[in-house]
């Protein structure tokens, strides 16, 4: 299989589980394995667990990984950031050494000749560094998932270069949370939110959250498998780590009286990529408010 940015690879792993993973490069978190492994474990250290059990439930939720082609990522993601972190426990670095020694998921990049030696450099470099002592132990304050009052207004500046290729870097668009809820997996508290359709060269007032259309948050396939053509709205911010929300980036402009939970949640994992590419899909398109706060896409 070939590297390649953004290349979605599907196959089987232990108890016939299916895997859509994803490839961006040969370095270690360049996939959704290892990148996953280790969002996993640092969010139970910032929900408080110990590091036992936060390595404990990490492996517990990849168990099924074990015994397959890809197990060794799940080894290189523990042990890297259990040493960036200082809780590196004998077993796990033994486990990387092991596979480390193997090659481990070379398979994965022996398509690309440039790629297959991008990951022996990579797994030289862990190795290189597993043999130094760890980082100092590093303190992990408890995120908050639902940060926001009811009806909050948020304007939020893109900054990354994900934005950059929509054209909204530097730009501002407007967040307001409309309710919040229970994650049915991570039984956590998420806010809920709609955006706003409509960048602000400035940084706008709370006024402008009522002067402009609510943004959809649905891509096209999706829509045209629905009948009544009704769009997704409203959605959750699932804080897992604290890039995940970068407080510097959102101003609180005030609250302000709004609609609250109708429908479908959608999931944002991806602010500045997927906003900023929602946003340019829609500026071309039709559609309009029904009754109840629910907006229907109307094709030409």
């Amino acid at each position: 299989m070939k590297i390649c940015e953004d290349k979605n690879i599907s196959f089987k792993c232990g108890k016939e589980r299916v895997i859509a993973m994803g490839f961006w490069g040969a370095t270690l978190y360049s996939n959704d394995a290892t990148s996953d492994v280790r969002d996993t474990y640092k969010g139970y250290l910032e929900d408080q667990f110990s590091n036992e059990d936060a390595y404990q439930k990490t492996f517990y939720e990849y168990q099924d990984d074990m015994g397959t082609e890809y197990e060794p990522f799940f080894w290189f993601a523990m042990a890297d950031t259990q040493w960036k972190v200082g809780r590196l426990l004998p077993e796990v670095k033994e486990k990387a050494l092991e596979w480390i020694e193997k090659d481990g998921c070379l398979d994965f990049f022996k398509e690309n000749h440039k790629g297959a030696e991008t990951w022996k450099n990579t797994l030289q470099k862990l190795k290189d560094k597993l043999e130094q002592p760890m980082q100092k132990e590093k303190n992990f304050p408890k995120l908050d998932q639902n940060p926001w009052n009811l009806h909050d207004v948020y304007a939020y500046q893109f900054h990354t270069e994900r934005s950059e290729k929509y054209g909204c870097f530097g730009k501002y668009i407007l967040f307001q949370k409309i309710g919040e809820g229970l994650h049915f997996e991570k039984e956590k508290l998420y806010m809920h939110f709609h955006v706003i359709n409509h960048l602000f060269d400035d940084l706008p007032v709370l006024e402008d959250v009522n002067r402009y259309r609510v943004l959809p948050l649905d891509k096209l396939v999706s829509i045209e498998k629905r009948l009544d053509k009704s769009l997704k709205t409203q959605a959750y911010l699932p804080i897992i780590k604290p890039s995940d929300f970068p407080k510097k980036y959102f101003t609180f402009l005030g609250n302000k009286p709004g609609p609250e939970n109708n429908g479908y949640l959608e999931c944002i994992g991806d602010l500045e990529g997927y906003l900023s590419y929602l946003y340019r899909f829609w500026q071309d398109r039709n559609y309009e408010a029904a009754e109840g706060g629910v907006y229907l896409y109307k094709p030409e």
